[in-house]
């Protein structure tokens, strides 16, 4: 018996010995998760709502990271249109809060029929915008306006507007050029803009929007090969790079 109680008793230390070890470890892997945790938060701002240009951190500029919400109101301002974003993050627990993110379109200059056509076209819509750069009063981003549960009846996979490109396509705005804030080596921003140069440059022979006050027409037999042209090609695009109906 004194022998079944000695092993007892070495058993009962060797618990209680690993049980204070596993207590240690624990504590290390809850507090090591924990710095983690609190790390994630700090990167991606799960909760937090911006407001305003300077709320955006760095490094979601530098990493260009996308962000979600709905444009409340499109201003006129003497810098151009601002879009009035209800931004909301991934986990949105700000529901009553209604103030808004000023959001400038980047990479164009928008004129007056450009104002009108953002005002009917982005407002009380759904929009993913990449912040680029931020200023005093408003952040530049490229926005899209994202499909309403209607385009995605209408059509299998529909694709995002680019609103910069649209307008640009329409002769509602103009480049801006690259700014000088890209690093050279960002080859993707890079592209972008000279996308947005490539779209201009098309308006601009088509004489689209502004441009039809600008440029004198061509002669009838060069417009009519032109616009013949031009239908051939729109008929011959998958129905997925065509813009919609609301935006010609």
């Amino acid at each position: 018996m004194a022998r079944r109680y000695e092993e007892k008793s070495l058993y009962t230390k060797f618990c209680d010995y690993m049980e204070r070890e596993t207590r240690g470890v624990e504590i290390a892997v809850y507090a090591a998760s924990g710095i983690f945790l609190a790390v994630a938060c700090h990167r991606m701002r799960p909760i937090t709502k911006f407001r305003r240009p300077s709320q955006i951190p760095a490094h979601f500029i530098r990493n260009k990271l996308k962000q979600y919400g709905a444009v409340s109101s499109v201003e006129p301002s003497q810098a151009g249109p601002v879009l009035r974003i209800n931004h909301k993050p991934p986990i949105n627990i700000f529901f009553g809060n209604k103030e808004t993110l000023p959001v400038k379109i980047a990479g164009v200059s928008v004129n007056h029929n450009g104002l009108s056509w953002l005002q009917g076209v982005t407002v009380e819509h759904r929009v993913e915008f990449i912040p680029l750069f931020t200023n005093a009063d408003t952040a530049e981003c490229v926005v899209f306006v994202l499909p309403t549960e209607y385009d995605k009846q209408l059509k299998k996979n529909p694709r995002s507007l680019d609103v910069a490109e649209a307008l640009l396509s329409l002769g509602f705005a103009q480049t801006t050029g690259i700014p000088t804030e890209v690093p050279v080596k960002d080859k993707k921003m890079r592209d972008y803009y000279k996308l947005l140069s490539y779209v201009e440059k098309k308006a601009r022979k088509n004489r689209e929007g502004v441009w039809s006050t600008k440029i004198p027409p061509p002669v009838w037999p060069l417009r009519f090969l032109q616009d013949s042209f031009d239908r051939l090609v729109i008929s011959m695009l998958p129905q997925s790079r065509r813009l919609p109906q609301l935006v010609r």
